[in-house]
């Protein structure tokens, strides 16, 4: 096939759509995608030289430029907008001539990313799929916008259309799925899972019995992520001072925690480091005994697997959930852990208590039961062959 990819990242940021996209090029299918320059993480400085046109794994890549200049909610919204403006004007010009099966988006949040797709799918007369990540308009309510309000539903109204005029939604979750048809606005909407990129698996943990137990949070620091509840969890069990935390990653949340950590006297007890490039991430993973993710208990989050999900279950190592919904469900599923609802910072300082007692034997094969559940849903070649499968009922 011939498929053209509209995605705001694209290598070298650290987003599943890059693997996806390498294995679909070594399958044989010609693959062009439609970006910009790299700038997630915001707050992150890239060496990366960024060139109009480059040819990257057997894939042909456009930049197109967008106004970006700092990590401001202003700088973000003439990001998004100049996205969709640029992309929607130059590329039909810069793909004259070309013709392709069907139009992608890869679209973690807002799907507003899908409308300069959805224009040149029907200048092209090529069918546009959208892979949805995030629950929209229903995300609009985490900015405080409450769904009485004129902004939000003018929001509402565009995203619906967004939806509409798909030939096709992905979802990466079984229960947004659910969500996008009881919509009733797009009959073709479909379950297509997200895999872990290889740097994930094998990681190579020596059996020493440590003197600590290192608790591993990695990825976004944000409001999301409820850092309060996590770090009333730390509070309680600092006395055990053999059980460390280490938070890898930027965000919105990550200074406020910094200051806390110091004004609770924990700098013994936690530690903050920066983000690691996906390089480099085997390095770090091979020093956790745990992995953690934690959510708000908002609808928002309760329908999404955050994408950190596959990377840990890869891993082989136990991940520890405060969360409800699918992350509660699929650590629930595959016996590879620990989890309680949202929140429950007691409950999940018990069931940590507990879990560090095991033996290492108790503990690896709680690890590998989350691998196991990883090789039956979300290996690449489960998703690539899912993909080239849904494609088929679309075109």
């Amino acid at each position: 096939m011939k498929i053209l990819c509209v995605t705001k990242h694209f290598y070298p940021e650290n987003f599943r759509i890059n693997d996806f996209l390498y294995a679909l090029a070594k399958k044989g299918h010609k693959i062009t995608v439609l970006t910009n320059r790299p700038i997630y993480p915001y707050n992150f400085h890239y060496s990366f030289k960024s060139k109009f046109y480059s040819y990257h794994e057997g894939i042909d890549v456009f930049r197109i430029p967008v106004i970006f200049f700092g990590n401001s909610l202003f700088s973000k919204l003439l990001y998004f907008f100049s996205f969709i403006v640029n992309v929607t004007i130059i590329s039909p010009f810069l793909l004259i001539g070309k013709k392709f099966d069907i139009i992608f988006t890869f679209a973690p949040s807002p799907p507003s990313v899908a409308i300069p797709a959805i224009i040149l799918g029907k200048v092209k007369k090529t069918p546009h799929i959208m892979w949805l990540h995030d629950l929209w308009p229903e995300s609009l309510s985490l900015l405080g916008l409450k769904k009485s309000n004129l902004l939000y539903r003018l929001i509402s109204i565009l995203i619906l259309k967004i939806y509409k005029n798909c030939s096709a939604i992905f979802t990466q979750s079984q229960s947004l799925k659910k969500y996008i048809s009881n919509l009733k606005i797009n009959k073709k909407v479909f379950y297509l899972p997200v895999h872990a990129e290889s740097n994930y698996l094998n990681i190579k943990k020596k059996r020493i019995i440590y003197k600590t137990f290192n608790i591993f949070f990695f990825g976004n620091i944000g409001f999301a992520q409820d850092i309060p509840s996590v770090l009333k969890t730390i509070e309680i069990i600092k006395n055990h001072k053999n059980i460390k935390w280490i938070f890898v990653g930027e965000g919105s949340m990550k200074e406020w925690l910094r200051k806390k950590i110091i004004e609770k006297g924990l700098q013994n007890h936690v530690k903050l480091k920066s983000y690691v490039s996906i390089d480099n991430i085997s390095q770090i993973y091979s020093d956790a005994d745990a992995l953690l993710v934690s959510l708000k208990n908002n609808r928002c989050f309760n329908l999404i697997i955050p994408a950190k999900i596959q990377s840990y279950l890869a891993s082989k190592i136990p991940i520890f959930a405060m969360a409800n919904g699918e992350t509660q469900s699929i650590v629930k599923k595959s016996l590879c852990g620990i989890y309680c609802n949202s929140t429950d910072h007691r409950k999940f300082a018990m069931l940590i208590l507990k879990f560090a007692k095991l033996s290492y034997d108790e503990k690896k094969k709680i690890g590998v039961n989350g691998y196991k559940f990883y090789l039956k849903n979300f290996t690449i070649d489960i998703v690539i062959k899912k993909f080239e499968n849904l494609v088929e009922k679309v075109i």
